[in-house]
Parts: structure tokens; C-alpha cells; sequence
């Protein structure tokens, strides 16, 4: 009897584009976009903010729009820009998936690799500790229990 591989093979082909829709943002493949408004969400106001940098970058939209020649498009002068040139450089678009293949690569690093962060304890104790052995043991208990409380199964 001949088994059926299309589920298991449908199966497979589904986590793989699941995975590579997740790790596609991490490795670069689209520009970075800020959460200039701080809600959590990259939304229109955030792709406005990111295609004004970009368009600033363009001398001759800036000298057509920059009024007070300071080199940034700011209230009046970034509105009317956005306004009348909305539609021909495709600033109403998500950005991450127009210039996708055309964004700098970088490659996210996890907190392991940017460093890690350091801690510092300082063990205090309510009872006054004589001996330099009281104050080790005290030490090492300390440390156990970090231990434990961090790596519970042991397997870091």
C-alpha cells in the first residue's frame, strides 16, 4: 500500500514560508521603519516620517520645497510636498514591501550577540557577618539561588 505524502508535504511547505515570512524583517529585506508615534504599531504616521527623510535626501524636491533653505521639509513645507507628490513617488505605500529587495542587508543581532547585559549584586545581610567563611558561604548561597531562579532545568 502506498502511503500519502501531500499532507505531510503541504505540512512542511507551510512552515517553511512561515518561517521565512518571520525571518525575513530580521535579516534586512525591508527598511528600517520607526515607531515615530510610540503606539506600537507601524502605521501611516510612521511610513510619513520615514518617506520624509527620504525625500529630503533629494536635492531638487528639496530646493523646490524648502522655503527657509534650512535642508528639512518641516509643517507647511513637508505638507504640501506630501500633498502634491503623494501619488508619483509613492509616499502613501508601506515601505518595507516597495524597496524590500533594495534596502541595506543587516542582520539583527540578539541580545547574546550585542553584548548581553551586566549585573551587579550587592549582598546585604541582616544578621552581621564575623568571618570571611560566613561571608562566602553567604555568597555561594546567593549565587545557587540565582542559579536556580535563571536556570531552573539546568540545561544553560
Amino acid at each position: 500500500m502506498r502511503e500519502n505524502y501531500t499532507p505531510k508535504l503541504i505540512l512542511i511547505v507551510a512552515v517553511l514560508l512561515t518561517s521565512l515570512y518571520v525571518a525575513l524583517p530580521s535579516l534586512g529585506f525591508f527598511p528600517k521603519v520607526e515607531d515615530f508615534d510610540r503606539n506600537g504599531i507601524i502605521n501611516g504616521v510612521d511610513f510619513k516620517v520615514y518617506h520624509r527623510t527620504r525625500v529630503q535626501l533629494d536635492e531638487e524636491t528639496l530646493t523646490k520645497y524648502d522655503l527657509n533653505k534650512d535642508g528639512k521639509l518641516v509643517g507647511a513645507e513637508w505638507e504640501k510636498c506630501f500633498s502634491e507628490n503623494k501619488e508619483s513617488m509613492g509616499l502613501t505605500k508601506d515601505p518595507r514591501f516597495i524597496r524590500r529587495f533594495f534596502s541595506p542587508k543587516e542582520i539583527t543581532l540578539g541580545l547574546d550577540l550585542q553584548g548581553g547585559i551586566d549585573l551587579i549584586y550587592k549582598i546585604e545581610s541582616d544578621e552581621e557577618l564575623k568571618t570571611k567563611a560566613e561571608r562566602k558561604d553567604l555568597i555561594r548561597k546567593t549565587i545557587l539561588v540565582l542559579k536556580n531562579r535563571i536556570d531552573i532545568l539546568g540545561i544553560t
